[in-house]
């Protein structure tokens, strides 16, 4: 990759900011640590796309981390159940990322076809939930993440 920095995970990594007193770093670099640690997300993310379903919180950010430069359907998590399921179908999602509050919003056949990505402890641990097992996965033994790049190449702004 010519310039790390056009990808936005890694853009607001460099910022070295926070959000809601969580650093920026390690939510990003959690969301590259989740796939790291399951192959089986990273399978599931090659057939189709991903779906964020949360709330403005700072788990955002390591999903769309995990995303690593691949669209995500963003979708409302306030709207009704039957448009949830009607995104995730229209949009050929195939992992979702949410929170355990948000698990009644999906239905039975959306659990059992696509990877959920619990994020209700990032940048801590994770839980993957596929065919009904969950795994939880420890997100917090990563040793930051080191970025190089340009700041001043045309765009970076």
């Amino acid at each position: 990759m010519s310039d790390p920095f056009s990808l936005l995970p890694y853009a607001l990594a460099a910022s070295r900011g926070s959000v809601d007193d969580t650093d920026i770093n390690a939510l990003i670099a959690a969301g590259l640590t989740l796939l790291q640690r399951s192959a089986s997300l990273v399978r599931k993310m090659s057939r189709g796309n991903a779906a964020i379903l949360l709330p403005t919180a700072p788990s955002f950010f390591t999903a769309i981390a995990a995303c690593e430069g691949r669209a995500a359907v963003l979708v409302n998590p306030l709207a009704a159940a039957s448009e949830i399921q009607w995104q995730l179908d229209d949009s050929a999602v195939s992992s979702i990322f949410t929170i355990e509050a948000l698990l009644l919003r999906l239905d039975e056949r959306s659990m059992r076809e696509r990877t959920v990505v619990l994020l209700d402890d990032a940048p801590h641990t994770a839980t993957v939930i596929e065919g009904g097992k969950r795994v939880r996965i420890d997100l917090g033994s990563h040793h930051g993440l080191p970025l190089i790049g340009d700041p001043d190449v045309r765009g970076s702004d």
